[in-house]
């Protein structure tokens, strides 16, 4: 005879208030407990969730840890951690398309993106974007994920792109996860052998900028820049 799940009950009443109050009607371990019901049959998850959540800052950090940070954490295993992160990547995709479809034709636009692209993203990478000539976003493409010693090893591959695509104009960005927003000399340097490189497949760089992990710096126009909030672009 099959043993009763104890437990079965209390999902059905999850379930049940999930559907009838929508997300607004749960609190954020209950969101994840529910979800948890997904990869975790027929046990007890409040406390996995609540362990999840004191193990982040944030829910939205949380979601964005690597598979193997989140198994670290006790009660999480193979599929629980796997479910986690590819629901992280599903909003950050969701995000990052919903950015794509709107123009980047503005300061603001164009940090906003940047810094929902570069979540999750590793320490040293650079990236360009790329856009049509009414600013749109054509593709962002990754350039490398390390100190960058010489441009040399990935402006052909950003002029590269840039042709393929016809790209009208371009975005260089690299973060700093440090949390340091002043550009180094080579930062500068890298910018301004980037706008060069790009003129000569007719693009034209807009702005290089520096992502932290909580604010967006262009380097181009810093002056211009001094009285924006960092919660302005979140």
């Amino acid at each position: 005879m099959e043993p009763i799940n104890v437990h079965s009950r209390h999902r059905f009443r999850m379930r049940k208030k999930y559907l009838t109050e929508g997300a607004d009607g749960l609190h954020t371990h209950q969101l994840l407990e529910l979800l948890l019901f997904h990869s975790i049959p027929r046990k007890d998850t409040n406390d996995t969730a609540h362990r999840l959540l004191n193990s982040a800052d944030s829910l939205e950090k949380l979601l964005h840890s690597s598979p193997e940070k989140l198994a670290e954490v006790y009660g999480v295993g193979e599929n629980t951690a796997l479910l986690l992160s590819l629901c992280g990547d599903i909003a950050k995709r969701s995000e990052d398309e919903d950015s794509a479809a709107h123009k980047l034709d503005s300061p603001f636009r164009q940090m906003r993106y940047l810094f929902n692209w570069y979540r999750g993203k590793g320490k040293g990478t650079a990236a360009i974007t790329l856009l049509d000539c009414r600013k749109k976003v054509i593709e962002t493409v990754h350039l490398c994920t390390s100190k960058v010693k010489d441009p040399n090893d990935f402006i052909p591959i950003a002029v590269s792109a840039a042709k393929d695509a016809s790209a009208t104009f371009a975005i260089l960005s690299h973060n700093h996860w440090g949390g340091q927003r002043a550009p180094s000399v080579e930062d500068l340097y890298i910018a301004s052998s980037m706008k060069r490189a790009l003129m000569l497949v007719d693009c034209g760089l807009l702005e290089h900028y520096i992502v932290t992990h909580d604010d967006v710096v262009p380097i181009g126009n810093r002056k211009k820049n001094t009285n924006r909030k960092e919660s302005d672009i979140k």
